[in-house]
């Protein structure tokens, strides 16, 4: 389950009564860590104006003062982070400069002001939802999970290559996506977090439920797993019940996992991942319940 650790919000959502998320907002904050900080990219949107925002914090989540937007010009959105070798990137979604194309995967070094589209033969009108990592010193994603599709992509420039599955392939159709990067384990496999996305009554907005899931690729880059879904416990005690519920990123501090969320299309949350054994989960729905029906007969069998 994931813990709250931390509201992560630069800008505080304000609706206009029409659009789902409103015309000032921010979602999706990735993190890297640093060591002595963090580096961090955020989507916002002000008055309508959809962009990204660099922005670094100490090792107590203190802003250095430091933010700057970018990518107006490409409509930048939902930005990931991922290392490869000494060299960070933000992977995000923009307006794509290919003919027939909506919108494209771009990446950009951090530190770096030209960013590059990704490109390999056959994709889709609209990408999004691909989720990086580094394997042997290469730039991968991720393109989808079931079945399992894997790009590698040169950084310099955007050419991508399909190492595993095939292309075209119509991920609008797919019910788990890509979400978080993925870190290398100790087995030389590597974890992450994917989210599924599952159509509801159209009257509760925004139409579907987005759950969190966590992913694992074994050494030889084949899917090993997708977890059941992975609850959000809020800073309240509470199960999170919102239906837009998107993993962003994943990192490692002293041993422990963390992650970040966008909830509800207008949080960014961080959050800290354990894993609970069945009889953990059992035992806490047991001391939560509120079913007095359920105490009564417990109570009367207990007595007997």
């Amino acid at each position: 389950m994931f813990t709250f650790v931390r509201d992560l919000t630069p800008i505080p959502p304000v609706h206009d009564g029409k659009s789902w998320e409103g015309r000032t907002y921010s979602m999706f904050r990735a993190v890297h860590h640093t060591g002595d900080g963090y580096i961090t990219y955020v989507r916002v949107c002000v008055d309508g104006m959809i962009c990204i925002m660099r922005e670094t914090f100490d090792a107590r989540w203190q802003s250095r003062g430091d933010a700057q937007k970018m990518g107006a010009e490409v409509r930048a959105e939902d930005p990931r982070l991922v290392s490869v070798g000494e060299d960070l990137y933000v992977v995000f979604i923009g307006d794509s400069p290919f003919p027939g194309q909506f919108k494209c995967i771009w990446l950009l070094r951090d530190g770096a002001w030209e960013a590059v589209p990704l490109f390999v033969p056959g994709l889709n009108v609209i990408e999004k939802n691909w989720a990086p990592f580094e394997y042997k010193g290469k730039l991968m994603f991720v393109y989808n999970y079931d079945p399992l599709i894997l790009l590698q992509c040169e950084p310099s420039t955007g050419k991508c290559t399909v190492i595993r599955g095939e292309i075209p392939f119509d991920t609008s159709k797919t019910f788990v996506r890509g979400g978080s990067n993925l870190l290398q384990t100790s087995d030389g496999g590597y974890v992450g977090f994917a989210h599924s996305r599952l159509p509801i009554e159209p009257s509760i907005r925004p139409g579907f439920l987005h759950l969190t899931h966590m992913v694992r690729l074994n050494a030889h880059l084949e899917l090993e797993s997708i977890s059941e879904p992975v609850h959000y416990i809020t800073e309240n005690g509470e199960t999170l019940r919102q239906t837009i519920q998107d993993p962003v990123s994943i990192w490692m501090e002293d041993g422990q996992i963390y992650s970040t969320a966008n909830v509800r299309d207008n949080f960014c949350e961080m959050y800290k991942f354990s894993e609970q054994s069945w009889n953990a989960r059992v035992r806490r729905m047991l001391e939560t319940t509120r079913d007095a029906w359920y105490k009564d007969k417990t109570r009367q069998a207990v007595n007997k």
